[in-house]
C-alpha cells in the first residue's frame, strides 16, 4: 500500500489532551457507518459499538506482523500541528440534564434540582484550546477510502467537536515517501514491539489502538515527542 500525508486545515482550534490518531478517528467513523446500516441513532454512536474485526485501520491500513502474528500497530501517526503551538484554556458547562429528574430521589422535599449548590450543581470544565490552523496525518494505507470515511462522516477531530471546536475547513490528501518505520516513530508504540524494529524515545503508559479507552488496549509505550 502506500504512504501519505493527509494535511487538515481547521475552521476552528481543535481540542485535545493528547494528540488525536488517525487510526483512532477512522475507528469512530467505521462505528458510525455500522451503525448507520443498523438504523441506530448516529448522534450517539460510540466507537465500541463496533464489531471487533472493524476496529481501527485493519481494513484499511496494513499492519505489520510478527512471529505471534499481526499485532494490531496500525501505520497511522498522532496528528502533526504546524508552526509552534499555543494553548489557553476555555470550558464548557456541566449542566444536570432535566430529563433524568426522574431518576432523582427527593424523598419527601420538594421536587426541585438545584443547580447552583450541591451535588447537582453546574460547574466548569476546562478544555486545553490548541491555537493551530493547520496539521496533518501520516499513514500507510487507502488514501482515497480514509478521505471518504472522513468527509462522509465527522466535521471535526479532538473534543467537544459539537461544540465548534476542531472542525475541519479543508482536507487534502498527497501521496507520501515515507517507510513504515518512519510512521512507527510518530505513534504509540507498545515497548516490546519498538524494541523488535529499534524504536526508541520517552515512555508512557497510554492506549495503542482503538479503542484507547480500553483497558486491555493500554500499556507502557514509546511515544514521540509531543
Amino acid at each position: 500500500m502506500k504512504s501519505y500525508i493527509l494535511w487538515l486545515k481547521f475552521y476552528s482550534p481543535p481540542v485535545y489532551y493528547q494528540p488525536p490518531t488517525l487510526d483512532g478517528i477512522i475507528s469512530y467513523c467505521l462505528a458510525i457507518e455500522e451503525m448507520r446500516k443498523d438504523g441506530l441513532m448516529i448522534y450517539y454512536a460510540k466507537p465500541q459499538a463496533l464489531p471487533a474485526h472493524l476496529r481501527g485501520l485493519d481494513r484499511l491500513n496494513f499492519v505489520i506482523d510478527t512471529k505471534g502474528g499481526a499485532f494490531g500497530v496500525s501505520l497511522s501517526s498522532f496528528f502533526q500541528p504546524i508552526g509552534e503551538v499555543s494553548e489557553y484554556l476555555d470550558s464548557w458547562k456541566k449542566r444536570f440534564d432535566s430529563e433524568y429528574a426522574q431518576y432523582c430521589n427527593f424523598g419527601h422535599g420538594v421536587r426541585k434540582i438545584n443547580t447552583g449548590s450541591g451535588k447537582y450543581r453546574s460547574y466548569n470544565m476546562p478544555l486545553p484550546v490548541k491555537v493551530v490552523s493547520m496539521g496533518y496525518f501520516v499513514f500507510i494505507g487507502d488514501g482515497p477510502e480514509v478521505v471518504r470515511l472522513i468527509r462522509d462522516n465527522i466535521v471535526g477531530i479532538g473534543k467537544k467537536v459539537s461544540e465548534g471546536w476542531g472542525w475541519i475547513d479543508q482536507i487534502e490528501l498527497k501521496e507520501s515517501n515515507l517507510e513504515w518505520r518512519d510512521v512507527l516513530m510518530m505513534r504509540p508504540v507498545p515497548i516490546h514491539i519498538a524494541a523488535n524494529h529499534g524504536i526508541d524515545g520517552a515512555r508512557q503508559i497510554c492506549g495503542w489502538k482503538p479503542p484507547y479507552w480500553e483497558r486491555r488496549n493500554i500499556c507502557e509505550c514509546v511515544v514521540p515527542s509531543t
